[in-house]
């Protein structure tokens, strides 16, 4: 073979390696790219065949009136807890006066032993607008010293009510990023007057609280002492009246604590006779008793407290 020959059929060679490697790098990226239109597409299919993940809507910023509510319900668990810091988190923290008043009503109610206590509202409040202060009238239940507390039903009138209530006007706020008591009055005509109200000093007997006004607490050791005597007798009466009592709760007053006028004195005795009508043993013996029955005055108050329009816890 020639020279010239030689080197023609030398490139003829390189020309065909070029091709060669040419259609296989390009049959190369052809089936890359196969492989990962392939990897994409799969992707692709098990995005799409995966559960779709729930879809969480933002909630709503609560309205003021449960917001306020909350506060209430919030504060009366505190109440039950034994937590005054809890309960006074509802008050008002620029008002010192109502402050002391609440943190006096907390340390009232933990002597008299509340065990239930709260805040029930039939209609919610309405704010006025641009305005985040509420007023809201809570009928507030309560128990004191009773193992389980009735809830209360408000569907019923407050005279069939197997727990004790009051009626009460709140006014609120928001105050530091939340809702607080900034006034509290109990309405006119309630029949029911809590217990817890003022400044009082407590004694505690077997089967009696007795709480007195400060001008009295040198009293309440002797109070005590007759009146767990008396709580005996007054239980039978307790049970023909179908209120029987665990724990009787009194309340001392003077002559200052009844608006200045003279204290209420017990009834007069009845016109002397052979024996006074003793009490009944059971209420299958029930007679009619007169106030000669009761030997000591501290009986006839229990009598009172165990009477369902008195007493119902």
């Amino acid at each position: 073979m020639s020279g010239g020959g030689e080197k023609a059929a030398t490139q003829r060679r390189r020309r065909w390696l070029v091709d060669v490697f040419g259609l296989a790098l390009v049959l190369a990226l052809f089936a890359g790219g196969i492989v990962a239109l392939r990897a994409y597409a799969g992707a692709d299919s098990a995005r799409d065949a995966a559960p779709a993940a729930p879809q969480v809507r933002p909630t709503a910023a609560p309205g003021p009136w449960p917001e306020a509510k909350r506060a209430l319900d919030d504060q009366a668990a505190a109440l039950l807890r034994g937590d005054e810091k809890g309960w006074l988190a509802a008050v008002d923290p620029l008002q010192p006066k109502l402050l002391a008043e609440y943190r006096r009503t907390f340390a009232n109610l933990r002597q008299l032993g509340v065990t239930g206590f709260a805040y029930n509202v039939r209609f919610p409040a309405v704010l006025q607008p641009g305005s985040p202060e509420l007023t809201t009238y809570p009928v507030v239940a309560f128990c004191l010293q009773q193992a389980v507390c009735p809830a209360f039903d408000l569907g019923r009138m407050p005279a069939s009510q197997p727990v004790s209530s009051f009626q009460e006007k709140l006014s609120m706020t928001r105050r530091g990023g939340r809702y607080v008591i900034t006034a509290a009055a109990i309405l006119p005509g309630e029949p029911v007057v809590p217990p817890w109200l003022g400044e009082l000093r407590f004694a505690q007997g077997r089967r009696v609280t007795v709480a007195a006004a400060p001008s009295q607490a040198k009293r309440l050791r002797a109070v005590v002492a007759a009146a767990d005597k008396a709580a005996v007798t007054a239980d039978r009466y307790a049970r023909l009246v179908h209120n029987p009592q665990e724990h009787y709760r009194m309340y001392l007053a003077g002559e200052a604590e009844w608006g200045g006028e003279p204290a209420p004195q017990p009834p007069p005795p009845p016109e002397p006779v052979a024996a006074a009508t003793p009490a009944p043993a059971d209420e299958d013996e029930y007679q009619d008793v007169g106030p000669g029955a009761w030997a000591e005055p501290e009986q006839f108050a229990l009598y009172a407290n165990a009477l369902p329009c008195e007493s119902t816890t």
